[in-house]
């Protein structure tokens, strides 16, 4: 545990301390930040500039301290994932490149997803960084404002998208949403590593047993019954204009019309509460709800009425299991996890052609 000081020109000086816990899995070490407050609890609200150093700064504290008292070695790379973590390729390029401990430690940057970059923030917070104002240009949005992922494109010593085939979309522009000057400073830099899924977590039935448990699936939902011809299809996917989530809807609605209600249809996940899309959208599912009580159901709350939650994993290995097609027509995807995860279960899948 470690005292964290975050000096503030807007909202003032804060002081909490930070407790590293350690767990392992599987034989790999996982060491974890916590907070004596909700700034770890809580990424996408509140303060989101804190949270990023907290996230940062406190990363880097912790492994000097640690390193420091013989509890691990000098590390060979850190690794900031997405936005969150902008400030660590920042501070190590920066405050930190001269320090005795961590001086040429590599560092790198996965990019999960090129559009999620974040909120901007006004100029007048960079100083809270804790950086040299000759550092502003890299992180500058705008004469007013500058961001955290800009400021880790231009700093990180690699950018890695999670998929080949992703780092050429990047390069080419078709996903660089904005950010192609910093892209195209490091395209020899920008290799795409294809991300993955747990095999373990995502078990494969066999077809009696998958039968199985499509009909109580089913049944469990409250859904009519399969007829000879009837087809279950789902999405596993959270509520967002990426993975055209309106355009499923009005899809599943079109296919039930001409098929007289002869389909299932099984949506799990949930979106951002601040999204005005998110609320027009359960709002569509609710009326397509209403229009088809027997066929569709929806699973977005954190527990609805039945007891279903949007984010429980045995649920969902449950509705790939009870699914005989698999619908993810995202407008990109990076790598999709899902839709590898529809292959891993032995369900065949409607796909865009991104990623």
């Amino acid at each position: 545990e470690f005292p964290m000081t975050i000096t503030s020109k807007g909202t003032g000086t804060y002081s909490f301390n930070v407790k590293v816990l350690e767990k392992v899995i599987n034989n790999v070490r996982y060491l974890l930040l916590k907070d004596d407050g909700d700034y770890t609890q809580k990424i996408y609200s509140g303060d989101q500039l804190r949270q990023a150093q907290l996230l940062s700064e406190g990363s880097i504290i912790a492994t000097k301290l640690m390193v420091q008292r013989g509890l691990m070695e000098k590390p060979d790379v850190m690794h900031g994932h997405d936005w969150q973590a902008g400030p660590l390729n920042l501070l190590l390029q920066t405050k930190y490149a001269d320090d005795p401990i961590l001086r040429g430690v590599a560092h790198v940057a996965s990019d999960h997803n090129p559009m999620q970059q974040g909120p901007d923030f006004p100029v007048s917070r960079f100083g809270d960084l804790g950086v040299d104002w000759i550092h502003w240009f890299g992180a500058k949005r705008d004469d007013k404002s500058f961001n955290l992922k800009r400021a880790q494109l231009f700093h990180t010593q690699y950018i890695l998208p999670v998929s080949p085939n992703n780092a050429v979309e990047i390069l080419s522009g078709k996903e660089a949403y904005g950010n192609g000057d910093l892209y195209q400073r490091k395209a020899d830099r920008v290799i795409g590593i294809s991300n993955g899924i747990l095999l373990d977590r995502w078990p494969v039935l066999a077809p009696a047993a998958k039968r199985v448990a499509e009909k109580k699936l089913l049944m469990d939902l409250g859904l009519a019954p399969k007829g000879p011809h009837t087809v279950t299809i789902g999405t596993v996917a959270r509520i967002d204009q990426q993975k055209d989530t309106q355009v499923i809807l009005g899809a599943v609605d079109q296919i039930l019309r001409e098929t007289h209600g002869d389909v299932r249809f099984v949506f799990i996940g949930d979106g951002h509460p601040d999204n005005p899309y998110t609320a027009e959208t359960k709002k569509m599912m609710r009326n397509l709800k209403a229009d088809w009580p027997d066929q569709v159901y929806f699973i977005f709350d954190a527990k609805n009425i039945r007891g279903f939650s949007a984010k429980d994993h045995e649920l969902t290995n449950r509705v790939f299991d009870g699914l005989d097609i698999f619908l993810y027509p995202s407008k990109f995807e990076p790598f999709g996890t899902k839709a590898a995860t529809a292959l891993k279960k032995g369900v065949p899948g409607v796909f865009s052609p991104v990623g």
